[in-house]
């Protein structure tokens, strides 16, 4: 997606004619030139619209009336009570023919003195019922000649500050618009917002609780990263058929999709975990916000906390990463615990490490921890430095061994592939950790919440698989499920993604089916595991094909990470029955469900 560079101002400055100052106090011409000036400044940049790759014009804005006395003392006309700026805006573009438009489009409109007034939510609103009730061939659901809508046209408007999109965005949402309309350059609302060199979070969050989607590619490579997918998968659109790479994301739509799906989860958790641990939940997901900015973890490097003050956590996330030679994502954890601050480096690739994913460090120099990350912040190829350089270089100490965080709770590796779930997770590993020390919550009860809210990720990407209904992406998610089958809720979803394989290839031969799913059969029952196999036959995967690290089977993968009911399924899923056989050459499923 293309960006928008950010040196060039996506409008042109409002002009107001100047004339020379003949009087300096209380006069028009001094009051007017002074509102001017003040104006011009904050709408420097402001003027027509121009959308992404060669959108054509949106709209114009008039250049303000020239010609005002200016020497005279103002004095407003009772005759000529002043206009407000709806019926100015109004009144300036209801004869047009993308009248509509341009109320979301004008950055301001000038008064009588030729002063440029900023337009606020309201009167953009009022101006836009005004003209659709004097035009009523015209809709709130229409397009411009490029197939911009409206929503294009708030998204496009540095003029509306983010809150004021948001609130656009909802009364646009509460007339029932439709947020997937695309431009003529195939761009969403959504992938513009996401896509502006200036983004604002409150619009895209708007945009998403409102049903927008990103693109179909990135939707699929969310689903790829929330359930652990890697390599590449068959993506048919109206530009054909191709291959997609799972493992690779942007990181403006790991922000907008991953971080949501973190903050729901941590939520969900917290809502039925013990006491002991609900609040440290409720901390790291107050905090799971922005976590591109770095400015909350340099002040928590600094700032000490107040001895005198309630303990709490003082936990910060920063998400990063770099793009040179070669893009990669990190995280970083900070917490300041009773000895003093510590930072956690996730998924950086410590070469001397590679059996980890979180190395610990000691902050002994604060102003040099400090101003790596402003360097950092500047420039996200400096972060790099942190693994290619020293670390006490930049203000930090590794902790030796028996201070990092145990082995049996950091079962994972340093990854290249998915990074930016990796990163995640095991930040939120780190976060877990390093306040549950300070609060002396059992390692069993940590990791029965890092399992509970990795789960409930996989879940979450479970169930935008089966809403995308493509079986080979379904099928693939489901093995992915498999080595995770210890966990009830997952054992579920497997059986839902297996259901959902048969139903698609039933329909799409021309035999729907008409029986309602019952509940799960025993996961443990034939029942049970011949849909799975089923399914797994279907959408073209063969567990015995497929290995994880070290070249190990999803069954002996599954017994060296503690699960031996996983292994145990997969035991038997790898081994077709005769009855297995019968189920694919008979109406199988009618069958099934008939008995």
């Amino acid at each position: 997606m293309p960006k928008i560079p950010k040196n060039t101002p996506l409008l042109k400055s409002v002009e107001v004619p100047k004339t020379e100052s003949q009087s300096p106090l209380h006069t028009l011409d001094s009051l007017v030139e002074k509102r001017t000036l003040d104006l011009s400044d904050r709408l420097e940049g402001f003027g027509p619209l121009s959308v992404l790759n060669g959108l054509t014009k949106i709209s114009q804005l008039v250049t303000p009336r020239a010609g005002t006395r200016r020497s005279r003392p103002y004095a407003p006309s009772r005759s000529a009570p002043e206009e407000t700026t709806e019926d100015l805006l109004y009144n300036r573009i209801r004869h047009q023919s993308d009248s509509p438009f341009l109320t979301m489009s004008y950055t301001a409109v000038p008064n009588r003195y030729g002063v440029p007034l900023p337009l606020d939510n309201a009167s953009r609103i009022k101006a836009l019922e005004q003209i659709l009730v004097d035009h009523p061939t015209l809709s709130i659901h229409d397009h411009d000649k490029d197939f911009a809508t409206l929503a294009h046209h708030i998204i496009l408007n540095p003029a509306i500050s983010g809150k004021e999109q948001a609130e656009l965005i909802h009364y646009l949402a509460e007339k029932g618009v439709d947020f997937s309309t695309r431009s003529e350059q195939q761009f969403s609302p959504l992938d513009l917002a996401i896509n502006l060199d200036e983004i604002e979070p409150q619009a895209i969050e708007a945009l998403l609780s409102h049903g927008a989607q990103m693109d179909l590619p990135t939707r699929y490579r969310i689903i790829g990263h929330l359930t652990g997918l890697s390599g590449t998968i068959v993506l048919e659109t109206e530009a054909g058929k191709g291959e997609l790479q799972l493992t690779e994301m942007a990181p403006k739509d790991a922000e907008f999709s991953l971080d949501p799906a973190f903050r729901t989860a941590l939520r969900t958790a917290g809502e039925v975990a013990p006491d002991n641990i609900r609040g440290l939940l409720e901390a790291i997901e107050e905090r799971w916000n922005n976590t591109r900015d770095s400015r909350p973890l340099i002040n928590n490097i600094e700032v000490p906390h107040d001895p005198k003050e309630t303990p709490r956590a003082s936990l910060e996330v920063l998400i990063t990463g770099w793009q040179v030679p070669q893009g990669h994502a990190v995280s970083f954890a900070c917490n300041r615990e009773e000895d003093g601050v510590y930072l956690y480096a996730c998924n950086t690739g410590v070469s001397s490490n590679h059996k980890r994913s979180i190395v610990r460090y000691r902050v002994t120099d604060e102003a040099k921890a400090s101003e790596f990350f402003r360097n950092c912040q500047k420039d996200r190829d400096n972060t790099r430095l942190f693994f290619t350089e020293k670390p006490k270089n930049f203000g930090f100490q590794r902790c030796s061994q028996d201070k990092q965080i145990p082995l049996s709770l950091d079962k994972s590796f340093q990854k290249r592939e998915n990074c930016p779930i990796t990163s995640r997770k095991a930040c939120l590993l780190a976060m877990l950790w390093s306040e549950g020390q300070r609060q002396n919550i059992p390692q069993k009860t940590i990791e029965n919440s890092y399992k509970q809210i990795t789960s409930l990720l996989r879940q979450y990407g479970a169930e935008l698989a089966l809403s995308e209904n493509n079986p080979q992406l379904m099928g693939r998610t489901m093995v992915k499920l498999l080595t995770k089958l210890d966990r009830p809720d997952l054992k579920e979803t497997c059986y839902r993604l297996a259901v959902a394989i048969i139903e698609h290839h039933e329909t799409t031969k021309g035999h729907p089916l008409h029986a309602p799913l019952e509940a799960m059969p025993a996961w443990e029952s034939n029942e049970y595991l011949t849909t799975l196999q089923t399914a797994l036959s279907l959408s073209g995967e063969d567990l015995n094909t497929i290995f994880e690290r070290h070249g190990k089977t999803l069954s002996e993968h599954a017994e060296d990470r503690g699960n031996p009911e996983a292994a145990a399924i997969l035991k038997r899923l790898s081994k077709p029955t005769k009855r297995f056989s019968r189920y694919l050459q008979l109406d199988f499923w009618k069958t099934f469900l008939d008995n």
